[in-house]
């Protein structure tokens, strides 16, 4: 595989963005090159990325840990 290839996908596991995963791949390239933009559009659409993406599900979301329950309060605990 491509090193540009292994980068991208090593920063992809630390759950990174697309943005972040290029600056890896492409360390040292201008944000504003045609170059750069065209990666972070389109590297997830390369096969050899997309395949490795797929297998290891670093596309999925991460569940949100559950919410406490807050204490219910009853209305007859009221002082008369």
């Amino acid at each position: 595989m491509n090193p540009k290839h292994e980068r991208y996908l090593e920063a992809k596991r630390e759950g990174k963005t697309a943005v972040q995963c290029t600056r890896a791949a492409l360390p040292g390239v201008d944000e504003n090159s045609p170059r750069f933009k065209d990666w972070v559009a389109n590297a997830e659409k390369i096969k050899e990325i997309a395949q490795i993406i797929e297998l290891e599900g670093l596309n999925k979301r991460k569940k949100a840990p559950a919410k406490k329950a807050e204490p219910e309060v009853n209305a007859d605990d009221s002082a008369d």
